[in-house]
């Protein structure tokens, strides 16, 4: 009884963690719906990686979904935004790719680099005309980190992705 005490707690704990690991904010005041998120965990370790010279690819997934009481909820949308940052160490510069349209910029302050990565500032999501007003959606935003320019084998597939990942419910006001 004491070890199911002890596991529970601990999956508990890491479920906590997880969920302090995105700020996340639903702006449904307009006429499209806008999503504010910011990685708070790892931070320092992405900014250490990419001043050595390591790539670094963020995969933002954002999902709404109207929320049901009984069943699954309903898909409404999915965006998917992938960031991408290739440091020149030569030069003490970063290239900021975004790989969804390709439009790519070089920066030379690492800070700059580190905040295309864990930031997403007023993504427009959805148009509001999509949903109704007295219904409760859920956004679901999770991000899949990938460091170096290696793909994961199929043994990281036994132990899980290692994803993050923040929910917010919201309606229209």
């Amino acid at each position: 009884m004491a070890l199911l005490l002890l596991v529970s707690g601990v999956l508990l704990v890491g479920e906590a963690r997880a969920a302090d690991a995105i700020d996340m904010h639903v702006d449904a005041s307009r006429d499209v719906i806008y999503c504010d998120a910011r990685l708070n965990q790892g931070v320092d370790r992405i900014a250490h990686a990419l001043s050595e010279g390591t790539s670094i690819t963020f995969d933002w997934e954002i999902e709404v979904a109207a929320a049901r009481s009984y069943w699954f909820d309903k898909h409404i949308a999915s965006v998917h935004i992938a960031h991408k940052v290739v440091p020149d160490l030569l030069s003490r510069s970063w290239q900021l790719t975004d790989l969804g349209s390709g439009i790519s910029r070089r920066v030379f302050t690492l800070e700059q680099a580190v905040q295309f990565l864990i930031r997403l500032d007023r993504f427009p999501v959805l148009d509001r005309s999509l949903l109704k007003q007295e219904e409760t959606y859920r956004m679901n935003i999770t991000l899949t980190q990938q460091v170096g320019e290696m793909e994961a084998g199929w043994w990281a597939t036994l132990w899980g992705s290692g994803d993050i990942s923040s929910m917010q419910e919201f309606s229209l006001p």
